[in-house]
């Protein structure tokens, strides 16, 4: 079936079996063992206990889980951390795979363990956590169980290691496009990127390099007052506004990308007097009175071609265009030029779209499965999803998965970044910079990592939903 990691209290877990890190005598002094004879009767647990008498390390016995939201106790003895040299790596994998073994022999279809070994034992629960996992993927590979490992507390375990490592830094990168778009209008970075395609001027460092300018510029500062401005200030900033006016026929060096932050930088100081949207108005006519020139894309650009490249017009266009993109606002000069092209491109109708549209995502993921050569089988059991689930998705051409679903199957089908978007598109979805959810798994599709279970254990650890469960 599947693999999930939660964070709760054991007790409380519903499965047919709850494994307990028993103590290897017929008794109970702490920790999870403790809290499941409280949970589930101290009495008749004990009795039941004592008539299996000592437990080995690494084996597991069963007992009635009595008043526990379960069908059986599986008691199993963890190693006692020394130094990691004394076998107690290969204890901690008996423990789980004898209680599984244990578990399926009692023909239970689900199960729930504890990190065991990681309380008084000492076991570091890194290394617990990864021998858990491991033990559980190689069970599941030929079997069919629900297992659950249940955490308790936020401070479990730290995922180490150069992999996961790679998680935050990845997330750091990339969430700055979460932040602009949170601060200076949903949309901007995109129509930002979008202005600067062609001619040489869609890299991602002239982007990067626009934003930082936006910063540097100040002009789309939250909506606030920043603090009276100085009237030296004032009167330094007039020269400077007045020249960014200037016509761009008459002098296109004056309405050059260095005269139009200048002017914003001012503007923003002035913000501190008039409201936000007031200064952003004086910007925004600014810029139009540029656009009413007919000029403005045929004479003053080539006046100045041999001083200022094309590209650099269409950063100056787009440095407008973001301007005036507060919110999610689609017209400005920046796109004057863009409606009248679009305005030329017939409309088309309903019944043309409709004639074109494509395969579903279900049919999209059977199609591949069988390019692939894989079976159905394999592909459901790396996707972390249960048979059930599959046979409702092989049967609904339509069917809608959700976002975890669907990304699940992505990863088992082991496709590419642009393969993904466009397997998620036909569900419905995209990778957003603004999910750290999306940005994790990016990040393991970057670095064609696609084990779910891997990935899940990253998931878990920044507290974001695990895939296929």
């Amino acid at each position: 079936m599947a693999f999930q990691i939660i964070r709760n209290d054991i007790t409380k877990v519903k499965a047919d079996a709850i494994v307990n890190t028993a103590n290897p005598k017929p008794k109970y002094v702490s920790g999870v063992d403790y809290a499941i004879y409280t949970a589930a009767g101290t009495e008749k647990l004990l009795a039941e206990r004592q008539k299996i008498g000592d437990i080995a390390p690494g084996q597991a016995a069963e007992t009635p889980a009595f008043a526990l939201p379960a069908k059986y106790i599986i008691h199993t003895v963890g190693p006692a951390w020394i130094d990691g040299k004394h076998g107690e790596t290969d204890v901690l994998r008996e423990c789980y795979s004898n209680s599984l073994q244990l578990a399926q022999k009692l023909g239970c279809e689900s199960i729930a363990f504890p990190l065991i070994a990681t309380g008084v034992e000492g076991f570091p629960k890194p290394d617990a956590l990864q021998i858990a996992v491991k033990v559980i993927v190689e069970f599941l590979a030929n079997a069919d169980m629900e297992i659950t490992l249940v955490v308790f507390d936020e401070t479990s375990f730290v995922l180490s290691g150069g992999l996961f490592a790679g998680v935050d830094a990845f997330i750091d990168d990339n969430y700055a496009t979460e932040r602009f778009e949170s601060e200076y209008g949903q949309g901007m970075a995109a129509r930002m990127s979008s202005d600067m395609s062609g001619d040489g001027a869609g890299s991602e460092e002239l982007v990067n390099k626009r934003r930082k300018s936006l910063f540097a510029s100040g002009l789309f500062r939250r909506r606030k007052k920043v603090g009276k401005a100085s009237a030296p200030c004032e009167d330094a900033a007039m020269p400077r506004r007045e020249e960014a006016k200037t016509k761009p026929h008459e002098e296109p060096e004056k309405f050059s990308e260095e005269a139009l932050e200048e002017a914003a930088e001012d503007l923003c100081e002035e913000a501190a007097e008039e409201s936000y949207d007031e200064a952003v108005e004086e910007i925004e006519d600014l810029c139009e009175e540029a656009a009413e020139e007919e000029t403005f894309e045929e004479k003053a650009f080539e006046e100045s071609e041999a001083e200022a490249p094309i590209h650099e017009k269409r950063e100056t266009d787009a440095f407008m265009g973001a301007a005036l993109d507060e919110g999610n606002r689609t017209t400005g000069p920046a796109f004057a030029f863009r409606p009248m092209a679009e305005a030329a491109k017939p409309k088309r109708t309903l019944d043309d779209l409709m004639k074109h549209v494509s395969e579903t995502w279900q049919e999209s993921l059977l199609r591949m499965i069988d390019e692939r050569g894989y079976t159905d089988t394999e592909v459901y059991k790396r996707a972390n999803v249960d048979r059930k689930l599959f046979s409702k998705i092989r049967s609904n051409a339509n069917y809608q998965p959700k976002k975890i679903t669907a990304m699940a199957f992505a990863l088992a089908l082991r496709l590419s970044l642009d393969e993904t978007k466009d397997f998620l598109r036909r569900a419905g979805y995209a990778l957003s910079p603004s999910s750290r959810f999306d940005l994790i798994v990016e990040y393991f599709i970057e670095q064609e990592v696609y084990d779910t279970y891997t990935i899940n254990l990253a998931l878990f650890d920044h507290n974001q939903p695990l895939l296929g469960v």
